[in-house]
C-alpha cells in the first residue's frame, strides 16, 4: 500500500483505519509546528503519548475506534521501563528531534525518516493504531532511535501486549456476560450498577449509572484514583449528586450460607456467583445482580456500556491481565464522548482533562483497597490487609457468616474463654471472606477498633466518635473489642442504636465481659445474636499450633523436633486444665523455644532443638508438678499420682477425685453448675486440706486454694463474710469475699473447712451456687462458679465412717451412711438441721462424698518419712550434709502415733489427731536432737539418726569411706525390701527397681507397704 499518490507530496491516509489517521496527522502537526527536519518515530509516539481525548479531531471517531486508541496509548504507558514515567519519555523524544536549518513539508515522504514510511505502506489495509505501534517495536533495532526506545520501554513484554490487544475478545458469551471476564471487583461495581438502574426504574444500564456506582462505593479503586486526584465525595456538589443518583436498592431474602451437604472441612459458599443471591441488608451495603437488579444480559445494557465492557476485557487482554478490572472500567468510562457522562465528569467531579487518564496510567490496581481509617480515634486495624495465614473455623465462621447476610441486626457478640480464640475469630473471618467464597462481601474490609487501650477518661467520648464514624462509613464490617463497658453502662440506648444500624458488627467479649452483659437490663438476643467460641476441635487445634511452631521457630531461631508439637498438645490438656486451647499450647511452645534459645546463647550451642523434654520442664516450672511425671509415655496421665504425692493412706478418696479430674479434663461435667462439690468426710488430720490443696496445684490457674473456716461463721449474719455487708454498713463497698475470689480466678478451688460448725442460713446462697452455677454478693455483683472446683470439708460421722472402714464398707455405703447423718446433724447455736436436704441433693449431683479412712500404721510410716524427707532435705541446703535416718526412729513415731488413735477411735471420744502430732514427734526425736548437736556434726559429710532405747540420738559419720559404704548398705536394703514387697503382689522382672534412686524407692515402698496392708 503506498501513503502517498506517486510518491508525490500528496498524502493520502483513507486506506487506514479513522484512529490511525489522525495519529498520522498529529505527528505531523508536531513536525511542522516545531520545524523539525524529519518525520520520525519518536514524532508519532509523542503523538500518541501526549493526545489529549477532547479535541475536535477525535470526535467524529466511533466511541469502539477511540476506545482502541486510549487503549494502545495506555498500553504503551504501562510499559515504559523500571523508574521512566511518561514525562521522562516526551522530554526525550524532544531531545533527539533535529530541528531543520529550513522549512520542510512533512507530508513528503522524503521528509520522513527511513525506514518509517516503508514500515507503514506495509500495513494491511484498515490498519489500526495498535497495529502501527506493532509493527513499529517489531523493528526496533533497525530504527534510528532503536537504542533510545530499547532503554525507555520494555519492548518484549510491549509487542505481546499489542497483538494480544489486536485479538477478538468480547465480555458476553453469546448475549450474557462472561463472569470469567471480569476481576471479582468489577463484577461487584457492575452489579451494584445493575441494582441502581433497576431501582431508578430503567431497563437499561447507562455509561453515567456505571461511572456513580463506582463513585459511591467506598474503599473501591476508583475512590483511590479520585482522591489521587484531590477529589472528596463529602463535596455538597458529589454527595448531592449521589444522594439523588446512587439510592441503595431495597434488601433481598438472605441465602442459606450453611449446608449440610457441604465436604467436611469445606465451608459452603453463599452463592458462587453474583447471581445467586448475595444480599445486602437494609441500607448502604453490597448489591447482588439477582432480584431488583437488571439482569447481567446485553440487552440490560445501552450499545455504549457493551461496547465499553468489550473494550474493558480487551485491556485487560492487552496487559496480560485474566480479567477486566475496575481500573478498565475507568478507562473506558473516562474516554467516553457520552454528554451526560462528560457533564458527571467535568461539572460535578471537576476533572481536569486528561488528568484521570494519566492517574490511570500510573496507579495499578491495588488487589486489596486501604479504607479510610481514623487513627486518631483508637487503636484500629483493616483486618482484610494482614497476609499471616490463619487456620479456618468453619464451625464459626459460618453462623457469623449467616447474621452478616441478615436484612437487619446484623450484629454478632462473640464471646469465650481466654485463649480460644475470640480475638482471632475476626481475622479468620477477614481472610474467609478475602477469599472469595461470599462474593457479595469479598471486597467489604473487616475493620477493628480496640477500645480496650482507650485510656479511662477519654473511654465514652472516644467510643461514642467510633460510633458516630461507624454510622457515617457503614459500608464496612466492624470489630469492636473492649465495647462491652459502654454497652453495659448505657444499654437501653445503645441496644436501640445498634438495632437501627446499616452496618455490619462483630462485638468480641470475654467470658467476665459476657458475664456482665447477661446482667444489663434488657435481652441481648433483641438486637444481636449471640455465638460462643469454644475451644477448637483437636484437628483444628492441631493446626493452628502447627502453624504457631513455625512462626515461633523462625522468630527464635530454633527447630522444634517432631514430638514436641503433640506432646505440647497433650501436656497442657493433661496438666494445665485452667487454660483454654489453643493459646494454652501456642504459649507454652514459645515458653519453651525462649528457654532453648536462651541456653544455646549462654553455651554456645549450635543445635538449638526444642524437644519433649524441654516442653515437659517449662510444664513443671508453670505447675509445680515433677517433670517425670509429666514426660509420661503416651498418652498416659496419672492424677492419682499427682494427689498422692503429699498424701498418704487415702487410696480410695484420691481415686475419686482423680477421676473427676479426668472428666473435667475431658470436658465430660455438665456446665450448669460447679465443675465439682465434694464433701471430704472423716477423722481430723486425715488428709482432708492436704488434698484439697494438691487440687488446687492442678486445677486453679493461681494454684492457690481458697480458704474459710466455717467455724467464722456460727451466726445468721456471719454470711457476710461470703456474700458482702448490707448496704450502709462498713465494707459494703468491698463485696462479697467468696464473689471476689471467683471473679478473679474462674478455677478456683475452695475449701470450706468443717462445714457443721456454719449456722445453717449461711448455706443459703450456696443453693443457687451449687445448682445454677452462680452467686451474688450485697452490691448486686454476680461471680459464675461453673469452673470452680470446692471442697466442704466435714467431721460429722468420723467414728461412724472409721467403724464403717474397720469392717470393709464399701465406699457407697460410707456414703449413705454420712448423708443419712448429715440432715440429723444439729447445729449447737441455732439449735436446728445444719443442712437441707436439697441442698445435700446439690452436692450429691455435682461430686459426692469422700469418706477419709482413719491412718493405718503403714501410712503414719509413711507420712513420717515424707515429713522426715522435707526436714533431711532443708539440712543438706543449709549445712552441706546428708542426713539419714535409721527404719527404727521412723517405725517408733508411726507406731506411737497409731496407738494414741486407735485408742481414741475405740473410745469414740474427742481427740483423734490422725498425723498431726508427727509434727510434735519428729522435732523430738529429730530436729531438736540436730539443733542440739550442730556444732558437732559440723563438717560432716553423713548424720545419721538412729534409735536408743525409746529415744533417738544423732551420730556424725566424718569418714568419706564409711559414710558411702552405710548409704550403699541402706540403699540395698531398701531395694531389697521394695523388691519382696512387690513380689508379694505380683513377680517384679530382675532389677526391675535398680535405676530408681532413694528419694523414688522410699516412696514405692510406702506405697507397697499401704498396698499390702490393705490386702
Amino acid at each position: 500500500m503506498t501513503l502517498w499518490h506517486g510518491k508525490g507530496p500528496e498524502l493520502d491516509l483513507s486506506a487506514y483505519s479513522p484512529a490511525l489517521s489522525a495519529l498520522i496527522e498529529a505527528a505531523i502537526e508536531r513536525v511542522a509546528a516545531n520545524r523539525y527536519a524529519a518525520v520520525t518515530e519518536t514524532d508519532l509516539l509523542h503523538a500518541a503519548m501526549s493526545q489529549r481525548w477532547d479535541v475536535t479531531e477525535l470526535s467524529v471517531l466511533k466511541p469502539e475506534e477511540l476506545a482502541q486508541y486510549r487503549d494502545a496509548v495506555v498500553l504503551i504507558t504501562a510499559h515504559l521501563a523500571a523508574g521512566v514515567r511518561p514525562v521522562h519519555a516526551l522530554e526525550a523524544f524532544d531531545v533527539v528531534a533535529d530541528v531543520a536549518a529550513s522549512e520542510v513539508n512533512p507530508f513528503e515522504r522524503d521528509n520522513w525518516r527511513g525506514p518509517l514510511p516503508e514500515l507503514i505502506e506495509a500495513l494491511p489495509a484498515g490498519a489500526t493504531v495498535p497495529d502501527l505501534l506493532e509493527a513499529l517495536f517489531k523493528a526496533i533495532s533497525d530504527l534510528p532511535e532503536g537504542d533510545l526506545l530499547s532503554s525507555l520501554f520494555d519492548v518484549p513484554g510491549l509487542v505481546a501486549a499489542l497483538g494480544l490487544a489486536a485479538k477478538d475478545t468480547s465480555a458476553f458469551i453469546e448475549d450474557a456476560l462472561n463472569e470469567e471476564a471480569f476481576s471479582a471487583r468489577a463484577w461487584f461495581v457492575l452489579g451494584r450498577a445493575l441494582a441502581l438502574a433497576a431501582r431508578a426504574g430503567q431497563t437499561e444500564l447507562r455509561e453515567i449509572d456505571l461511572l456513580t456506582a463506582m463513585i459511591a462505593q467506598r474503599d473501591t479503586y476508583t475512590h483511590v484514583v479520585l482522591r489521587r486526584a484531590g477529589v472528596s465525595t463529602s463535596n455538597p456538589r458529589i454527595s448531592n449528586w449521589l444522594a439523588v443518583n446512587a439510592t441503595p436498592p431495597p434488601a433481598e431474602p438472605a441465602p442459606q450460607v450453611a449446608s449440610e451437604d457441604a465436604p467436611e472441612g469445606e465451608s459452603p459458599t453463599a452463592g458462587d456467583s453474583p447471581t445467586a443471591g448475595d444480599t445486602p441488608a437494609d441500607g448502604p451495603g453490597v448489591v447482588p445482580l439477582a432480584g431488583t437488579a437488571l439482569p447481567p444480559v446485553r440487552a440490560s445494557l445501552v450499545p455504549q456500556v457493551a461496547t465499553l465492557l468489550d473494550g474493558a476485557v480487551r485491556r485487560a487482554a492487552a496487559s496480560g491481565s485474566p480479567a477486566a478490572g475496575e481500573r478498565e472500567l475507568l478507562l473506558g468510562l473516562f474516554g467516553s464522548a457520552d454528554p451526560k457522562l462528560e457533564y458527571l465528569i467535568k461539572t460535578i467531579l471537576d476533572l481536569p482533562a486528561g488528568l484521570i487518564t494519566d492517574l490511570l496510567a500510573e496507579l495499578p490496581e491495588p488487589e486489596v483497597i486501604e479504607p479510610y481509617l481514623p487513627a486518631d480515634l483508637a487503636p484500629v486495624t483493616n483486618l482484610s490487609l494482614a497476609t499471616d495465614p490463619m487456620t479456618p473455623r468453619d464451625d464459626l465462621t459460618i453462623e457469623v457468616v449467616n447474621v452478616l447476610f441478615r436484612k437487619k441486626h446484623r450484629i454478632v457478640l462473640a464471646h469465650g474463654e481466654a485463649g480460644v480464640g475470640v480475638s482471632a475469630l475476626a481475622s479468620v473471618l477477614a481472610q474467609v471472606l478475602r477469599a472469595g467464597p461470599y462474593p457479595a462481601l469479598r471486597h467489604t474490609p473487616v475493620i477493628r477498633f480496640d477500645l480496650a487501650g482507650v485510656a479511662p477518661e477519654d473511654y465514652e467520648r472516644i467510643t461514642e466518635k467510633v460510633l458516630a464514624f461507624m454510622d457515617s462509613e457503614p459500608e464496612r464490617i466492624y470489630v469492636l473489642e473492649g465495647f462491652t463497658q459502654y454497652l453495659v453502662d448505657r444499654f437501653v440506648p445503645c441496644s436501640r442504636r445498634l438495632g437501627h444500624a446499616a452496618y455490619r458488627l462483630i462485638i468480641l467479649a470475654d467470658a467476665a465481659e459476657y458475664g456482665a452483659l447477661t446482667q444489663a437490663p434488657g435481652l441481648l438476643t433483641d438486637f444481636l445474636e449471640v455465638i460462643e467460641v469454644p475451644e477448637p476441635p483437636a484437628k483444628v487445634t492441631e493446626l493452628i499450633v502447627a502453624r504457631a511452631a513455625a512462626r515461633i521457630a523462625a522468630e527464635y531461631g530454633v527447630r522444634f523436633a517432631p514430638p514436641a508439637i503433640p506432646a505440647a498438645i497433650r501436656m497442657t490438656a493433661d496438666y494445665m486444665i485452667a487454660q483454654r486451647f489453643p493459646a494454652k499450647a501456642v504459649d507454652l511452645m514459645e515458653r519453651a523455644a525462649a528457654d532453648v534459645a536462651a541456653e544455646a546463647e549462654m553455651t554456645g550451642k549450635a543445635a538449638r532443638e526444642v524437644g519433649r523434654a524441654h516442653i515437659a520442664r517449662r510444664v513443671a516450672i508453670l505447675t509445680g508438678l515433677p517433670q517425670e511425671t509429666i514426660l509420661g509415655t503416651g498418652a498416659d496421665k496419672d492424677y492419682v499420682d499427682l494427689l498422692s504425692r503429699n498424701l498418704v493412706g487415702q487410696e480410695v478418696a484420691v481415686a475419686k477425685v482423680a477421676g473427676k479430674l479426668d472428666l473435667i479434663q475431658k470436658g465430660m461435667v455438665p456446665k450448669d453448675g460447679p465443675a465439682a462439690v465434694f464433701i471430704f468426710a472423716g477423722l481430723s488430720g486425715t488428709g482432708k486440706t492436704e488434698l484439697a490443696k494438691q487440687i488446687s496445684q492442678i486445677y486453679s490457674n493461681s494454684r492457690a486454694i481458697i480458704s474459710f473456716a466455717m467455724e467464722n461463721f456460727t451466726e445468721s449474719h456471719s454470711v457476710s463474710g461470703l456474700i458482702g455487708s448490707a448496704p450502709g454498713l462498713i465494707g459494703y463497698d468491698q463485696g462479697g469475699a467468696l464473689i471476689n475470689a471467683l471473679n478473679r480466678d474462674p478455677y478456683s478451688v475452695v475449701l470450706l473447712d468443717e462445714v457443721e460448725k456454719a449456722h445453717p442460713t449461711v448455706w443459703d446462697p450456696f443453693l443457687n451456687l451449687f445448682d445454677e452455677g452462680t452467686i451474688t454478693d450485697t452490691r448486686g455483683v454476680t461471680a459464675s462458679g461453673v469452673k470452680a472446683f470446692f471442697v466442704m470439708t466435714s467431721n460429722i460421722g468420723q467414728y461412724e465412717i472409721a467403724d464403717m472402714l474397720a469392717r470393709g464398707a464399701s465406699q457407697e455405703e460410707i456414703e449413705d451412711a454420712v448423708m443419712k447423718l448429715m440432715p440429723q446433724f444439729q447445729h449447737p447455736i441455732a439449735r436446728q438441721p445444719c443442712f437441707r436436704p436439697e441442698f445435700i441433693g446439690r452436692i450429691m449431683r455435682r461430686g459426692g462424698i469422700v469418706a477419709f479412712d482413719a491412718l493405718s500404721y503403714e501410712a503414719l510410716l509413711g507420712i513420717a518419712g515424707h515429713l522426715f524427707a522435707e526436714v533431711a532435705k532443708h539440712f543438706a541446703a543449709v549445712h552441706e550434709s546428708q542426713l539419714v535416718c535409721d527404719d527404727e526412729v521412723l517405725e517408733l513415731m508411726a507406731r506411737t502415733i497409731y496407738e494414741e488413735n486407735s485408742a481414741v477411735i475405740r473410745a469414740h471420744k474427742p481427740g483423734y489427731l490422725g498425723a498431726r502430732r508427727l509434727s510434735m514427734l519428729m522435732d523430738q526425736y529429730v530436729t531438736n536432737k540436730l539443733a542440739a548437736k550442730l556444732r558437732q556434726v559440723a563438717g560432716a559429710p553423713l548424720v545419721r539418726v538412729i534409735l536408743d532405747g525409746q529415744t533417738s540420738e544423732v551420730v556424725p559419720v566424718y569418714d568419706e569411706a564409711s559414710a558411702a559404704a552405710l548409704l550403699a548398705e541402706r540403699r540395698l536394703a531398701l531395694l531389697t525390701r521394695v523388691e519382696r514387697r512387690f513380689n508379694g503382689i505380683v513377680t517384679a522382672p530382675d532389677d526391675a527397681f535398680s535405676d530408681l534412686d532413694e528419694v523414688q524407692l522410699a516412696r514405692l515402698d510406702r506405697l507397697l507397704a499401704e498396698v499390702g496392708a490393705v490386702i
